[in-house]
């Protein structure tokens, strides 16, 4: 969770557990809209914090190619800061 490892995208320094935040800011991907105005967030407490301070409601949004993609990135970076990115392009 807390080791950084090396974004394939960017070569950022990047903790495991920021990598789908960081490939969303990638894509230019933010999941979560305000239904009420044109806000947008990745961040959920970001997005929490929108909706209490405007009195906004929440629209559900999904896009399945952006989440497959998000979470196939983040798969292809762990697995590349574990093994190497030959590897990984082998397996692909």
């Amino acid at each position: 969770g807390n080791r950084p490892i090396q974004c394939l995208l960017c070569d950022k320094a990047v903790v495991v557990r920021g990598i789908d935040t960081h490939v969303q800011k990638h894509l230019k991907y933010f999941p979560l809209k305000c239904g009420s105005c044109d806000f947008q967030a990745i961040n959920k407490a970001d997005f929490e914090q929108h909706l209490f301070d405007d009195d906004h409601q929440s629209a559900a949004v999904v896009e399945p190619y952006k989440e497959w993609l998000v979470r196939t990135l983040h798969d292809d970076i762990v697995k590349a800061a574990r093994y190497g990115v030959e590897t990984l392009l082998r397996s692909k």
